[in-house]
């Protein structure tokens, strides 16, 4: 249960994430040891790789930032 939780509080920073945020960052700041295990937990339970929500999120940054220029 523990473990979960921590998977959905890493999800949402990086679902969230600025343009300094890692996935080293978020598995570490989420109490994750080991960056490999975080992965194959992270794509267990949501289907993705962090570092595909990671990406995700900063397209979407950058795409907001854009917007707002214009």
């Amino acid at each position: 249960m523990l473990k979960r939780i921590r998977l959905v509080h890493a999800y949402d920073m990086l679902a969230e994430a600025g343009s300094r945020t890692t996935v080293t960052k978020v598995c570490a700041k989420c109490g994750f040891g080991n960056l490999g295990h975080f992965a194959r937990d992270y794509r267990s339970e949501f289907g993705e790789l962090p570092s595909d929500t990671l990406l995700r999120a900063k397209m979407h940054h950058r795409a907001l930032s854009r917007e707002s220029n214009r």
